[in-house]
């Protein structure tokens, strides 16, 4: 392991980006036992109703906006740094759409479905090429 940062090599990077994946899994599942999380659920099931409750609505789909633009932007520059070079080509019309498959497929309710569809989605392709 080299002093500071990620690792120098490959196989322990992965290793870092795995552990990130489940240090913010474990985050959001606490987030979702909090009050905050409480009120992200009120205003999914009905918004009328959680404004109804005194949930201020337009604070929390804030925090929510805030929260998916963090985690999605800490995800883009792991890609970043583990891919080495990102340029538009190396996002094309099959990543789009496997994309798209993962967050139609799996539950909305629920964190851990996109996780095991994710997975799914990466492991099928390789498993069925050989």
């Amino acid at each position: 392991m080299s002093g500071r940062g990620f690792p120098a090599t490959r196989k322990q990077a992965r290793r870092r980006y795995y552990d990130f994946s489940v240090f913010v899994f474990i985050c959001l599942k606490n987030l979702i036992k909090s009050p905050t999380g409480r009120s992200l659920i009120a205003i999914r099931d009905s918004e009328i109703s959680a404004k109804s409750m005194g949930i201020n609505v337009e604070k929390t789909k804030l925090i929510s906006f805030g929260l998916s633009s963090g985690i999605t932007g800490l995800g883009g520059a792991l890609f970043a740094h583990f891919s080495g070079f990102v340029s538009p080509d190396s996002f094309n019309i099959l990543l789009s759409i496997q994309l798209l498959i993962i967050v139609f497929v799996s539950p909305y309710s629920i964190i851990l479905p996109p996780y095991i569809t994710a997975t799914l989605s990466q492991v099928s392709p390789t498993t069925l090429i050989s």
